[in-house]
């Protein structure tokens, strides 16, 4: 459990500022497009970058060890704003109905919204932990 709190830290922190976002949008009167959603990808994105850094500054970082922890920080923020985006839809009245009028071309049910949160937010962090990884790895190139 040790080895996972530089995770757990960055993961409760991000899924807060997913919400908090998330909860602007709403105040805004946003909430309702999908197109906003990109931005959770950056804020993910910010979370993973942190906790991989935290963890480079170890003596025993090796690019596996940064991909697990990028991936365990951005799981558990999918977790949190998943849980948190239920309850916010199952409780806003005209939420669901307003969504499937936006996207148009299928009728969303509570778990169908649920499952396309969780599966972009774990596809979004795959591919952000993908890319910060290549920052944190060493150059194949020889020097001369």
């Amino acid at each position: 459990m040790k080895n996972h709190t530089t995770s757990i830290k960055y993961g409760i922190i991000t899924g807060i500022f997913l919400i908090g976002y998330f909860y602007l949008l709403g105040t805004l009167g946003y909430v309702k497009s999908p197109a906003y959603s990109l931005f959770n990808s950056l804020i993910c994105a910010l979370g993973i970058f942190m906790a991989i850094s935290e963890k480079s500054q170890t003596a025993h970082f090796n690019p596996k060890i940064g991909f697990k922890t990028g991936i365990r920080t951005g799981l558990i923020a999918t977790v949190i704003f998943t849980i948190f985006f239920g309850f916010y839809a199952k409780n806003q009245d005209g939420f669901m109905t307003a969504l499937s009028d936006q996207i148009g071309f299928i009728s969303l049910n509570y778990f169908l919204l649920l499952v396309i949160v969780a599966a972009g937010g774990v596809i979004s962090v795959y591919a952000v932990t993908f890319i910060i990884m290549k920052a944190f790895n060493k150059s194949w190139s020889v020097e001369n």
